[in-house]
């Protein structure tokens, strides 16, 4: 009995403010020999994912200080995994889907600390989840709202909460970026004065701690008269499981651009609807009629050996360009590229 009420598991339904826990009798056969999808409620003890709010009041805060004066790095405890399941649950992915204050919201702002921390849990373990500031966005709050995603595999049954929401946060994130919503909304790439060539292709990352097929390319042709510069990017949202694009070894970049002069980038790239943008620290220059190679290296779910496979998904990608708009060539347009990849 035991057994069986393992494999079919408990649906937790959160319905505006009212929880209703409903294990699942009938239809046993059915369900029995695949994988069941749990959605678990919030502050629930005996749901298999147990997400509790943690958060008592410390500022989350980064200064990165000045010359020879070290700066200031805080994180803030806001919530704890608890596995209830009688299974260890492996947790796939855990990342802010967004964060809300006065007058403002961006998903950048802050980051999950202690990714590394979210390996896997044994039946009856608890995790807690951190936040800190990206680093990238200057933005401060008294009192935000943060949503996390939480997405965890195990035995017989996958648990996915997609908003579980932590309230009254604070922080003060020193960057060089605004948030991502103070840019323009990106236009199409058949509206610019670039082309998408041919479908997208995946590879095995180069450098270390690689992983099979995490790595993006594809190739775009510039048809502007001028010059056309690659100064930005950003990455809005794909269909995988990655939270980020980081590169791990020496000599690479998560950002490469082949073209008249090449461009790079080496930082980690968010992920995610309202991600910032990131300058390239060699910006790519684009001569009419050529062709340019784009390369994302080791799209992750977040931390060291966490390399996603990306065949068969989708990625958004956003290139800020210059010399695109004749009548203004020192603008920069963001051009939008929608990436489906094939198997």
């Amino acid at each position: 009995m035991r057994n069986a009420f393992t494999m079919l598991g408990v649906i937790c339904l959160l319905v505006g403010g009212a929880i209703v826990v409903a294990p699942l009798f009938g239809g046993y056969s059915s369900v029995a020999d695949r994988e069941t999808s749990v959605s678990v409620a919030e502050n629930d003890q005996y749901a298999y994912l147990g997400l509790e709010e943690t958060y008592d009041g410390p500022e989350i805060e980064y200064d990165s200080g000045w010359g020879p004066i070290g700066g200031t790095d805080v994180s803030a405890e806001v919530a704890s995994i608890t596995n209830n399941a009688n299974d260890p649950l492996e947790i796939a992915d855990v990342h802010v889907r967004g964060t809300t204050w006065a007058g403002g919201g961006d998903s950048s702002v802050l980051s999950v600390a202690n990714t590394d921390d979210h390996a896997g849990l044994n039946s009856g373990d608890a995790v807690p989840i951190e936040l800190e500031c990206s680093q990238d966005v200057d933005v401060a709050a008294d009192d935000a709202t943060v949503d996390l995603s939480v997405t965890t595999d195990g035995s017989g049954a996958s648990v996915d909460r997609e908003a579980f929401t932590v309230s009254g946060v604070n922080f003060d994130c020193e960057g060089d970026q605004p948030p991502a919503d103070d840019y323009p909304a990106p236009i199409p790439i058949d509206d610019s004065g670039l082309e998408l060539v041919g479908p997208p292709e995946t590879a095995t990352s180069s450098g270390v701690d690689t992983g099979e097929e995490s790595a993006v390319m594809f190739d775009i042709e510039y048809e502007g008269e001028g010059d056309g510069t690659v100064t930005g990017i950003s990455v809005r949202e794909t269909s995988s499981a990655a939270s980020e694009i980081g590169y791990t070894g020496t000599g690479g970049s998560e950002l490469i651009i082949d073209a008249s002069e090449d461009g790079s980038l080496d930082d980690d790239i968010e992920i995610g609807d309202g991600a910032p943008r990131y300058d390239l620290g060699d910006q790519a220059v684009l001569e009419s009629g050529d062709e340019a190679t784009v390369t994302l290296e080791q799209f992750r779910t977040g931390g060291a050996f966490s390399q996603v496979d990306m065949r068969g998904e989708t990625a958004t990608v956003v290139l800020y360009v210059g010399g695109l708009d004749p009548d203004d060539p020192g603008a920069e347009l963001p051009v939008k590229i929608d990436l489906e990849i094939p198997e």
